[in-house]
């Protein structure tokens, strides 16, 4: 028998658990401030304020690149790439259709980059040396034909190539040294037919270049250690020492897209006692066309899942996309589609709205607006009906960021016109041509996409890790257009979520360098990025490197690599590790000291293919 002592503690604790269950549900809704993008920011800067190189500061820089020549033509994909680079890293460069002759008056550059695939021998090997006699770092983007390096002594000598065992092999997998990018050692190799069939696709074959004992590798082809040996794989990029100047090699089409970005800052971080350059210090989630409020394709959706699809998004998919943010520490951004066929009727209504704004207040995502589109709409209807609906359904919440599949089909002349500008100040999408970040229009910016969480393969890896190392940025697509609008059992969601969120867990997991953040976010360091302009100067006998910020742009982030040494203080910001020699450093003031400390040994390079 319960005693009315023992009744009443009984109740109390009954009644405390109800008021504490009841009171955190209240203040959890009364201070749900979902109406309001926190992420907004309405004083941004436009792209007037972005660096150009005419607006570069004179003497920028001790110990960089001052001026990049190009010899080759500059409608190229490697030009492209070559152009992005500078723009990104704040430096001059300068194209020639054929290495200029050395001038005491001419700007002496610091690298000269080289197409050799366009460009012959003749219009540049024997004006090198003038060049190189002044430190100048010799960068071959592309290589002559295999015939052409044979044939000439000259080139062999100036690339540092000491045999050439066959025009053609196949290699078993790639192989990419540590502390060449971010991430550490990488070795691409399959190790069963379906690791093969679904990983490999980096270019395995290619000509056979041993390298002399003046050259260090960064890259090379792996193959069977039973015959042959270490020192003679096929080098894929390497160094070769001439004095006191570099000449650095490319032995393949990796500087034809991204992935040679963070290759070029390789080579500038060999040449240098260490490198201080700009990053942006971002990496986004984008989860595309989700919510859906156009009734997406009811039909094949309630075929495949036996209910609608305002059901199973949220019965279904947030449960499991709640679990994903969480345990990744993601923070997305969600694109409402409200309309992508221009016959079917949103049925949302504003209380499923609320409850997407809700739930993504409270884990610290974004929603944005999807500007997808079908064939039978064109982006001013688009836009059109997505005021309408959310004016219908007095929806205040200030969306910031966008996002456009087909961005790069689109003028921003088109974009503005169909009434976007108003909206949005951020979009992401498939970028194209405009690369990686850009200023889309006078006051908004274009944001890439890098990569997508249900695809993982080894050339994808390569490639992000070569954007992180180069601008520290990456933006991650999950697309639910394809669970939404399903083509067949393939598309199913259990499918699809399966694959992303392994490889989010998995492998994109172990790329998560930099902070993670929502496209708004993004967009406000990525304007920070595109419009820095600095100097920086080194004080060996203090252990000091001073970096000046010549703009207004004081809240910005930086990379630092070393070799071999450490920070010991900073004033002016804030620094942390991000795997060793390398240290992200954020920017609080205008000026930033940056004191090191010597290393008890300076690591250098030691390894099977040079010193």
């Amino acid at each position: 028998m319960v005693s009315r002592r023992k009744y009443f503690v009984i109740f109390l604790m009954m009644a405390v658990l109800l008021f504490l269950f009841q009171f955190s549900q209240v203040m959890r809704e009364n201070w749900n401030y979902y109406t309001h993008n926190e992420y907004a920011d309405a004083d941004l800067p436009g792209a007037d304020m972005a660096w150009t190189q005419e607006k570069m500061s004179a003497g920028r820089v001790q110990g960089t690149v001052l001026n990049v020549f190009y010899i080759g033509p500059q409608d190229t994909e490697v030009s492209a790439v070559a152009k992005q680079w500078c723009r990104y890293a704040k430096y001059q460069l300068t194209y020639y259709d054929a290495l200029p002759r050395f001038s005491t008056s001419r700007m002496i550059p610091t690298m000269i980059f080289i197409d050799a695939e366009h460009v012959d021998a003749e219009d540049y090997l024997y004006l090198i040396d003038a060049y190189q006699k002044r430190d100048a770092a010799v960068v071959f983007l592309t290589l002559p034909t295999v015939e052409k390096i044979q044939a000439t002594p000259r080139l062999q000598e100036l690339l540092g190539i000491e045999d050439i065992p066959k025009e053609k092999v196949r290699v078993d997998g790639i192989r990419l040294f540590d502390g060449c990018l971010l991430g550490g050692e990488a070795i691409y190799q399959a190790q069963n037919e379906k690791e093969a069939k679904e990983l490999q696709d980096l270019e395995l074959t290619m000509p056979w270049y041993v390298t002399g004992k003046a050259s260090k590798t960064y890259m090379i082809g792996m193959m069977n250690e039973k015959v042959y040996e270490r020192e003679k794989f096929p080098r894929i990029i390497w160094r070769n020492s001439m004095g006191d100047s570099m000449v650095f090699a490319v032995n393949g089409d990796y500087m034809k897209d991204e992935t040679g970005l963070g290759f070029l800052d390789l080579f500038m971080y060999e040449m240098s006692d260490y490198v201080l350059y700009p990053v942006v210090n971002a990496q986004s989630t984008l989860m595309v066309d989700y919510p859906d409020f156009s009734g997406a394709d009811e039909e094949a959706v309630t075929a495949l899942y036996s209910r609608s699809a305002q059901s199973i998004q949220q019965d279904i998919f947030w449960p499991s996309i709640y679990s994903m943010i969480t345990r990744n520490e993601l923070k997305p951004t969600c694109f409402f589609m409200t309309q992508y066929d221009a016959e079917a009727v949103p049925e949302a209504s504003a209380d499923q709205v609320d409850f997407y704004l809700r739930q993504l207040n409270e884990v610290g995502a974004e929603a944005g607006r999807s500007m997808n589109y079908g064939e039978n709409m064109t982006l001013a209807d688009k836009v059109t009906e997505d005021n309408l609906f959310y004016r219908d359904r007095e929806c205040a919440y200030n969306f910031n960021a966008g996002y456009l599949e087909n961005v790069k089909d689109i003028t921003p002349q088109e974009w503005e016109k169909a009434g976007w500008s108003t909206n949005l100040s951020t979009i992401a999408g498939d970028a194209g041509e405009n690369g990686l970040l850009s200023y889309y229009t006078d006051s908004v910016t274009l944001q890439d996409v890098t990569h997508d969480a249900a695809v993982y393969s080894y050339a994808e890896n390569l490639r992000l890790r070569s954007i992180l190392t180069a601008i520290g940025y990456s933006n991650m697509r999950v697309d639910f257009h394809r669970v939404l609008w399903p083509q067949g059992k393939e598309d199913s969601w259990e499918n699809y979520f399966d694959k992303v969120y392994s490889n989010i867990s998995t492998y994109w997991s172990r790329l998560v360098i930099y902070d993670q953040t929502t496209l708004s976010q993004s967009d406000a360091r990525a304007r920070a990025f595109l419009d820095l302009d600095f100097k920086q100067l080194r004080s060996d006998d203090l252990n000091l490197i001073t970096l000046f910020i010549q703009n207004d742009t004081e809240d910005c982030y930086f990379l630092l690599r070393t070799h071999g040494e450490a920070i010991d203080q900073i004033q002016g910001g804030t620094y942390r590790m991000l795997e060793k020699d390398a240290y992200l450093i954020h920017v609080q003031d205008s000026h930033v000291l940056i004191h090191m400390e010597q290393a008890e040994a300076v690591l250098h390079y030691s390894g099977p293919f040079g010193k």
